[in-house]
C-alpha cells in the first residue's frame, strides 16, 4: 500500500468507525480510530521504509490523546505482550491488529477467499461466498470466534426479507425486523424502556451499510437511513453472529469488527 494512501483510509474509517470511549471528545475518538486502523495497516505492509512511515504516523497521532487508563488489576492477561503481530496472523485469516493502548482488537474481512469463513463458526448451517459476499442461508446462522467485551461492527448488508432476526450476538442482543420496522433488542433486559426500540426500514435490493456497536451503556443501530440506539446496561457484547432472516436469507459484504476483547476469552484462545 502507497503511504499516500493513508489520508484517506483515515478519512474513510474516522468517518464510519465509532469509538466506545464515552469520555473522550470527537476528535479524540477519530484519533484513537485512525491509530486502530493504521496498526492493521502496518502488520499489511512488507517494505521496511512503509511500516517505519507507519509506526511514525502512529507515533505522531499517539502524542495528541491521553494515555489510556491503567489496567484493572482483575485483567490478570498481559494483552500487549499476548496479541503480537505474528500469533495474530497464525491465529485469524481476517486482517487483524492489536492496539495495545486502547486494548482494541480490529479484524477486516472482504470475503475475497473461502479461507476467511475459517474465523467464524458455522455448525450446521452452510453459508456460502462468491465474489467478496458472504450469503447465510435463511433459518440459519454463521458466528465468529472472538468474545467481545464492547464490539463495533461496520459492513454492508443486504436483507433478504425483512421478517426475522439478522444479526445478533452470543449476549442475546439482536438486530431484527417486522412488518415495515427494523429494530434492535435486549433480550436480557427485564425493563420495557431498556428491552426494545425500532424504525421505519425498507430494505434495499442491494448491499447497505450498516453499524452495529454494543458498548456497556449502549446499543446502537444504522442501516441505511435508519438510526436507532437503546440505552441500556451490558457486561459484555459476547461473540457477533451473522443470520439470515426467516426467508430469503441474507448477504454481507466487507466487514470489519473492532472492540475490547474478554482477557480470560482470549487467554485460553492465543494458548500456544
Amino acid at each position: 500500500m502507497s503511504c499516500r494512501a493513508i489520508p484517506a483510509i483515515l478519512l474513510v474509517f474516522c468517518l464510519s468507525l465509532p469509538c466506545v470511549y464515552a469520555d473522550e471528545s470527537p476528535a479524540e475518538e477519530a484519533i484513537r480510530e485512525a491509530i486502530t486502523v493504521l496498526e492493521a495497516r502496518k502488520s499489511q505492509v512488507q517494505k521496511k521504509e512503509d511500516k517505519d512511515k507507519i509506526a511514525k504516523a502512529i507515533a505522531d497521532l499517539e502524542k495528541l490523546i491521553p494515555a489510556k487508563k491503567a489496567a484493572d488489576p482483575k485483567d490478570d492477561v498481559d494483552l500487549s505482550k499476548l496479541l503480537t503481530p505474528a500469533l495474530l496472523k497464525k491465529k485469524f485469516v481476517g486482517k487483524a491488529a492489536f492496539n495495545p493502548k486502547t486494548g482494541e482488537l480490529t479484524l477486516i474481512y472482504d470475503f475475497s477467499a473461502k479461507e476467511q469463513l475459517k474465523d467464524f463458526e458455522a455448525g450446521d448451517s452452510k453459508p456460502s461466498l462468491a465474489k467478496g459476499v458472504l450469503t447465510v442461508g435463511p433459518g440459519e446462522n454463521v458466528r465468529h470466534v472472538v468474545r467481545f467485551k464492547t464490539l463495533t461492527v461496520t459492513g454492508q448488508v443486504q436483507i433478504g426479507s425483512l421478517s426475522g432476526r439478522h444479526f445478533k450476538t452470543s449476549e442475546k442482543l439482536w438486530v431484527g425486523g417486522s412488518d415495515k420496522d427494523i429494530y434492535i433488542l435486549n433480550e436480557n433486559s427485564n425493563k420495557e424502556a431498556e428491552k426494545y426500540v425500532s424504525a421505519a426500514f425498507t430494505p434495499a435490493k442491494a448491499l447497505t451499510s450498516f453499524e452495529f456497536s454494543v458498548s456497556s451503556a449502549r446499543i446502537a443501530l444504522r442501516i441505511g437511513e435508519a438510526r436507532i440506539g437503546l440505552a441500556t446496561k451490558t457486561t459484555s457484547a459476547g461473540q457477533l453472529e451473522l443470520l439470515g432472516g426467516n426467508s430469503g436469507g441474507n448477504s454481507y459484504g466487507k466487514l470489519v469488527l473492532q472492540g475490547q476483547i474478554d482477557p480470560e476469552w482470549a487467554k485460553e484462545f492465543f494458548k500456544e
